[in-house]
């Protein structure tokens, strides 16, 4: 039974279900959607809203901050998945497709304790958190997104689906593992680069994670991509 619905799962996706189901997300049915909603939201929005003039099956690439926390917040409340937490990367690294040459951003930001980079944006994160201060740094996941008028044009909301867990190991640049239960810092695991202060997007970028002060720049090789869970009520 669950090899018929992941089957059906996959027919309704475009594609063949990818091993761990995870999924990049095309220009069919649920991308449309995706984007229907995205544009409805950030209309005239200049580099936020996405008027790519996409082909059936195309993937849908150009992401930055606010367009992929945007599709995270749609996909999370009509797909029952979001995008690729820092977490599932590392859990399902053998099976990320097109890992090789792409950037696909996570469902998350790094703040720091110290001032820094997109301070005013670290500023709101902490009080959605309800937190004046922090003393190490903290991963924070599924964050809301909602235009402001602004030249940034966006600005981080809460959500339903808020997760923020202490991230003690990004003081200093190393490597990470999964080890089941959290994320822990290990010479075998997989590379990343790190700021000191503010607030940052952290992403895969081909066999590392990176991290990028610049909330609306993106990449031809950006992708979003995304872990389909069949219990929708399984913790991110």
């Amino acid at each position: 039974m669950v090899n018929k619905r992941l089957t059906q799962l996959a027919d309704r996706l475009g594609r063949g279900a990818l091993p761990n189901f995870i999924q990049t997300l095309i220009y069919d049915d649920l991308g449309k959607m995706v984007l229907e909603s995205h544009n409805e939201k950030f209309k005239s929005k200049n580099g936020i809203e996405n008027l790519t003039k996409y082909q059936d099956k195309d993937e849908i690439k150009v992401v930055n901050i606010p367009r992929a926390f945007s599709y995270n917040s749609i996909l999370l409340k009509n797909h029952s998945s979001g995008l690729l937490s820092p977490s599932e990367i590392l859990e399902n690294w053998n099976s990320i497709p097109e890992k090789d040459e792409t950037y696909a951003e996570t469902n998350s930001v790094v703040i720091y304790p110290n001032p820094g980079q997109n301070e005013d944006l670290r500023k709101t994160v902490l009080r959605i958190l309800g937190k004046q201060s922090i003393s190490t740094p903290h991963i924070v996941s599924n964050l809301g997104v909602e235009p402001a008028d602004d030249d940034r044009g966006f600005t981080f909301v809460g959500s339903d689906f808020l997760y923020c867990e202490e991230a003690p190991y990004l003081q200093k640049h190393c490597s990470l593992v999964h080890n089941g239960k959290k994320i822990v810092e290990s010479d075998s695991g997989v590379p990343i680069w790190v700021y000191k202060d503010g607030l940052h997007r952290l992403g895969r970028e081909c066999h590392h994670f990176n991290m990028w002060a610049y909330m609306r720049d993106s990449i031809w090789t950006d992708r979003v991509q995304f872990l389909f869970k069949e219990n929708s009520g399984n913790e991110r």
